[in-house]
């Protein structure tokens, strides 16, 4: 089959553990973004989409599942959930939430959002007396906001775990690795070259589609995500409409690099956008329909633990 003609079907049935179906990877994303990048990874002395697969098969293959996200439904959801079109500000993290925590399966299951998770009504108590301080969430990122944003009423970080409605809004949350096995960062090197590939196409799409040539805001999140894109891509002249601002990773109480809070991310993302004219980001998670009160389980942060952001 000549290259142009392979369509995600082709990718799905020679991939299956890779893209499940055909459906999982929304037509957009794979049209623009997606496709010379797929042919690009599979050619050549290693085929990279080959060597993902079937890694991925041996551990979808366990019980419970050795890979996070453990479909490829959820893997690629970010395609369906961020509209090519909408993007106007992109954050990168490491990877997933990795299968298990402290040795014990992890409650925190990713939902192929970075950052983000999914927790069933029925596990949501359970989990928040379990990991009371699951410092990404809870402590890092939603606190933040709350510090940003001190005049808005904020949904309740304990109340809605997926970071779905920042997606929504245009928000492409992805990471240097798409998936994550028991450890952080074990599946760092499968995607590095995939991930970055699919960055610099997206930075591509949003310039070539934006008339008024405005910036792609963008925000590296930690070591490995500033490592493989910044070091390899956006510190250069090509990248003079794109404004990148560096943070140690969420997860890091301390480090080098200036946090989430101390570069007021959310807060200087909305006056950027407003500056260029376009929608400011609703960074609440939604409506609390399952809310707990801090108190239940403790306080979730100290004004000392804060300090050390």
């Amino acid at each position: 089959m000549a290259h142009n003609d392979k369509d995600m079907v082709y990718f799905a049935r020679k991939y299956p553990f890779l893209f499940g179906n055909e459906g999982n990877v929304e037509k957009t994303w794979f049209e623009e973004v997606l496709k010379p990048i797929f042919i690009a990874n599979e050619i050549g002395d290693i085929n990279v989409l080959e060597d993902i697969n079937n890694k991925l098969q041996e551990l979808m293959g366990k019980v419970p599942s050795g890979v996070s996200p453990d479909t490829p439904e959820k893997i690629w959801s970010f395609t369906h959930r961020t509209p090519l079109k909408e993007i106007k500000v992109v954050i990168i993290g490491k990877d997933p939430y990795p299968t298990k925590y402290q040795g014990n399966p992890n409650e925190f299951k990713s939902d192929g959002l970075a950052f983000s998770t999914e927790i069933s009504d029925e596990d949501r108590v359970k989990v928040l007396r379990d990991m009371p301080r699951n410092r990404i969430l809870s402590l890092r990122i939603f606190d933040t906001i709350k510090q940003q944003f001190p005049d808005k009423e904020m949904d309740s970080p304990r109340s809605c775990w997926t970071l779905d409605s920042w997606a929504r809004q245009g928000v492409l949350l992805f990471n240097t690795a798409l998936t994550c096995g028991e450890d952080s960062g074990s599946h760092l090197e499968w995607w590095k070259k995939i991930t970055l590939a699919i960055v610099i196409a997206v930075r591509d799409y949003v310039q070539k589609n934006d008339n008024k040539e405005q910036k792609l805001i963008v925000h590296l999140w930690g070591d490995d995500a500033i490592v493989n894109f910044y070091s390899n891509y956006f510190y250069s002249d090509r990248c003079k409409h794109v404004d990148v601002t560096l943070s140690r990773h969420p997860s890091a109480a301390y480090g080098g690099r200036p946090c989430i809070i101390k570069n007021e991310v959310f807060k200087k993302t909305n006056e950027k956008l407003k500056e260029m004219g376009k929608p400011e980001i609703d960074w609440s998670t939604g409506p609390g329909k399952h809310a707990v009160q801090p108190s239940d389980f403790g306080s979730v942060a100290t004004d000392e633990t804060k300090n050390n952001l």
